[in-house]
This record gives structure tokens, C-alpha cells and sequence, in this order.
């Protein structure tokens, strides 16, 4: 059984690149979800020694970006990077996915108290920040 790996108190970027490799990667359509604590691997094991176990967004693997400080950078855009590399992507779908992953790479990396207005109530009410509240349930 294929196997997606999170953290815990999920986050949008987190959600997203699960989305992402279920939706778009071949025989990961019914990947089954655990999670772990934040920096943690599965069983304690190496991210990405296990070819039917995908770490995303945790474990310093191949889909996880805290290991270097890129305030563009997010798992959900290593993802989509690596769909694209592997022409895993229909075209009609590149430049929404595109967008989608820029914006999740802001938000996980605060960049949206840049944007315009950054305390207006709109962000408050934010998918992210609705997921985040879930997370405090």
C-alpha cells in the first residue's frame, strides 16, 4: 500500500501536496495518509529509502523545504516541480497548479503580510486559516 506521510496540525502545504501526488502521480490515487510529528519520518526510517512511502512537507526528504531558507519554496511546490520535471501535469492544468503552489509557498512562509492591505478580514477568513483552526479543535 502506497503511503503519504505528514505532520500533524496539518497545514495548507502540507494538504495540498498530498492532494497533488494523489491527484497527479500514477498509482498514488488511493495513497493511504499517516502522520507524524513535524521533522519526523515514519517509523523513525530515511526519507525517500522506501519507494512506496512519500514524505511530504516533513522528514528533510525529497518534498519537504525546511531544510533551506527559500521563502518561495514550499512541499507543495516541490511537488508540482517535480510533476512538471516528469510530465506528470496535463498542459490545461500547469499554470492553475502553478499559481495555487506560489500562493501556498506565501502563506507557509508568511509572505502575505507583504501583500496589500494584510489585515484586512478576507485573510482571516482564508482556507489556511481556516485549516489552522481545525488543527486547534
Amino acid at each position: 500500500m502506497k503511503t503519504i506521510v505528514a505532520h500533524v496540525s496539518v497545514d495548507l502545504d502540507a494538504i495540498s501536496s498530498a492532494w497533488l501526488i494523489r491527484r497527479n502521480m500514477p498509482g498514488w490515487e488511493n495513497a493511504q495518509l499517516k502522520f507524524v510529528n513535524a521533522g519526523e519520518t515514519l517509523d523513525g526510517k530515511t526519507p525517500d529509502s522506501n519507494p512506496d512511502i512519500i514524505h511530504v512537507d516533513t522528514g528533510l526528504g525529497q518534498f519537504d523545504h525546511h531544510q533551506k531558507r527559500d521563502m518561495h519554496m514550499s512541499a507543495a511546490k516541490k511537488v508540482y516541480n517535480h510533476l512538471i520535471k516528469n510530465n506528470l501535469i496535463k498542459k490545461h492544468d500547469e499554470e492553475a497548479l502553478a499559481r495555487m503552489t506560489d500562493l501556498i509557498a506565501d502563506i507557509d512562509n508568511f509572505q502575505e503580510v507583504y501583500y496589500l492591505q494584510p489585515d484586512a478580514d478576507i485573510y482571516d477568513f482564508a482556507i489556511h486559516q481556516v485549516i489552522t483552526g481545525f488543527g486547534q479543535l
